[in-house]
């Protein structure tokens, strides 16, 4: 079992507890200095001046009660240390600062040394100048000044072009993939099914350089391409929605429906499930075909 001895604190004057082995061990280190206290941060903190260079410093109460002498970094407390050892048997000299002249202890195979505060100044990294060579731009040959590491193909202008274009394609080739359909759409479709002989839905029917497109219903007999657009064709329904992207993507699949030599037939769908509604839509469909 460990044993324990009560003492009191020597600023607060509070009461606590340590082990003995700990208490002895801190008597001995300490000495006549040692002085308990019940935490780190009794007593606060007070400003003192290093006992080598002079700067000032904060330090807590504890560690001023604990030391005999203040110094601001192990810097500090070595050199003053130093002074104390017999330089024949260690190997050091004294020398003075290269910039600013103070004195310093250095090892005796040191050819020069600088002090604490003049360190930063001749602390600056010397980069490799890189050779800069003439480069053509790919698109519009146009010279180019470029480090000889660098990738760089483009100009600035050709660059942002290049990047346009493939948003273009990347959007494109996510509008074909895309599938959506509403129970008003399906329930068209069966409509169409039941009274035209060639119908298809969702078919990626449509060729393009991009891929192939589909269209919603497609009435082959007629070369027919209906489109049913849902709300979010044109409002805009949620955050993550683009309302512009979805446009965008309509405008292309109308361009490769007649590129293929069919003809478009658009409804527009802005509310729920309505059966009347979209018999209506097929009734319009009919008179116009």
């Amino acid at each position: 079992m460990e044993k324990y001895i009560e003492l009191k604190c020597n600023i607060c004057g509070k009461q606590l507890k340590r082990k003995l082995k700990q208490y002895k061990y801190d008597c001995k280190k300490y000495g006549l200095n040692y002085k308990p206290v019940c935490r780190a941060g009794c007593g606060g903190s007070q400003i003192v001046s290093c006992k080598v260079c002079g700067d000032k410093f904060k330090k807590r109460n504890v560690d001023i009660k604990k030391t005999i002498n203040n110094f601001c970094s192990h810097s500090c407390s070595a050199s003053f240390n130093n002074k104390k050892i017999n330089r024949t048997k260690t190997g050091s000299k004294n020398v003075n600062c290269r910039i600013c002249g103070k004195q310093l202890t250095v090892s005796k195979h040191a050819s020069g040394s600088t002090c604490k505060k003049c360190k930063p100044k001749t602390r600056i990294r010397k980069t490799k100048q890189q050779l800069i060579i003439k480069r053509n731009c790919i698109i519009c040959n146009n010279e180019l000044l470029v480090k000889i590491s660098s990738v760089k193909k483009y100009c600035d202008s050709c660059r942002k072009k290049r990047h346009q274009e493939n948003g273009k394609i990347a959007g494109k080739l996510s509008a074909a993939k895309q599938v959506r359909r509403s129970k008003n759409e399906i329930y068209f479709a069966e409509l169409c099914k039941k009274h035209f002989s060639l119908v298809s839905t969702n078919e990626p029917f449509f060729d393009s350089k991009y891929g192939k497109w589909d269209a919603d219903v497609i009435i082959h007999e007629h070369k027919l391409a209906v489109l049913w657009n849902g709300v979010w064709h044109y409002k805009q329904v949620r955050k993550n929605h683009s309302l512009k992207q979805v446009q965008a993507r309509d405008k292309i699949k109308l361009d490769v429906i007649k590129a293929n030599g069919y003809s478009v037939y658009i409804v527009k769908d802005m509310g729920k499930y309505n059966k009347k509604f979209v018999e209506e839509e097929f009734n319009k469909l009919i008179k116009n075909t």
